[in-house]
């Protein structure tokens, strides 16, 4: 038998759907079970989660009359649903598999292998764990308990493909890394995680981020635009600030050339790297204070995009001007 949480509640034995899981009750009942693991749940517990607004006897009538369509419906050869006066649980065993269960020994086996050093083994069970989970858990279910459990187990999935597209992306394996970097656009629990890093600049994007923009097809005419400034106080040496301004100027300018053509580093299987950077600086200004960079690109062709840039204070001074060309080539050349 074999039984999928992730997405609809699915479950088939001998190659055949068992048709009983129309019911959401029913699906609430088998979800908290076996996410719940071995433990037994008392019944008390169980009529009060899955009836929270029904009186104490009400509830426990329902448990024992779902119960009862569970058992009927289950396969005969299905031992797993264990049941006396006091408790309920879902024994788990090799006749059952279930998606979950083997999400949670590809993760545990990842983490092994990772302190083994094993990057293939990693690679291997990280893939696996991602192949599982394709969709959320039990996204049309809306339990209260369940909330938590799924939240979780996004977080989980989001770590597994983001520690995916890291170590393709370092063995140079771009295209192998973008399918998984592809789908962390989808979770904005990792714009949270990221945040939590700590970073040379605080940068605010004015319009949509590069690998949002990516999904609305190429900007034509456009300039990219983002707020930055240093993170932290720095000291008054205007020299300092005139090469903090300069390393800040190479993080974002060439994604001015992507965004133009629909694309976005990191995303796309890119190679990238500057072939000439040149700066002009206009006016004293402080790198530890709000800025605004605006760039765009006005040429891109035979595997080069130039890319032009201005920085302005907050006051609306022009303070720097900043252009670079850049070599910029897919796979195929």
């Amino acid at each position: 038998m074999r039984i999928k949480l992730f997405g609809s509640l699915r479950i088939t034995s001998a190659g055949e759907p068992v048709s009983f899981v129309n019911m959401n009750r029913i699906q609430s009942l088998l979800a908290y079970l076996i996410l719940h693991g071995d433990t037994p749940q008392p019944r008390e517990r169980l009529a009060f989660v899955l009836w929270p607004d029904s009186t104490e006897s009400q509830a426990r009538t329902n448990l024992r009359q779902l119960l009862h369509h569970l058992k009927r419906a289950l396969p005969k050869e299905c031992a797993s649903l264990v049941t006396d006066h006091s408790s309920v649980r879902w024994r788990q065993d090799s006749s059952c598999e279930i998606d979950v269960v083997d999400f949670q020994a590809a993760i545990a086996d990842a983490a092994s292998a990772r302190t083994d050093n094993d990057r293939a083994r990693e690679i291997r069970s990280l893939t696996a764990a991602a192949q599982l989970c394709e969709d959320d858990l039990l996204p049309g279910l809306y339990d209260d308990w369940l909330t938590p459990i799924r939240d979780d187990y996004r977080q989980r999935l989001c770590e597994v493909l983001r520690r995916l597209a890291m170590l393709f992306e370092e063995q140079r394996e771009f295209a192998a890394a973008l399918p998984f970097a592809e789908r962390l656009v989808g979770y904005p629990e990792l714009i949270e995680f990221m945040a939590r890093i700590p970073q040379a600049f605080d940068i605010r994007y004015v319009d949509d981020p590069p690998w949002v923009q990516r999904a609305q097809g190429p900007r034509e005419n456009q300039p990219h635009r983002i707020w930055m400034r240093a993170d932290g106080v720095l000291p008054d040496d205007p020299t300092l600030h005139v090469c903090v301004l300069t390393f800040a100027s190479d993080l974002n300018l060439l994604d001015s050339v992507l965004i133009h053509h629909g694309m976005a580093a990191r995303l796309d299987p890119i190679s990238m790297a500057s072939l000439d950077h040149a700066m002009w600086f206009h006016r004293q200004f402080r790198a530890d204070d709000w800025f605004l960079y605006e760039s765009s690109s006005p040429s891109a062709s035979g595997g080069r995009g130039l890319a032009t840039g201005r920085f302005f204070a907050r006051d609306g001074r022009l303070v720097a001007s900043v252009t670079q060309e850049g070599m910029i080539r897919l796979p195929n050349g």
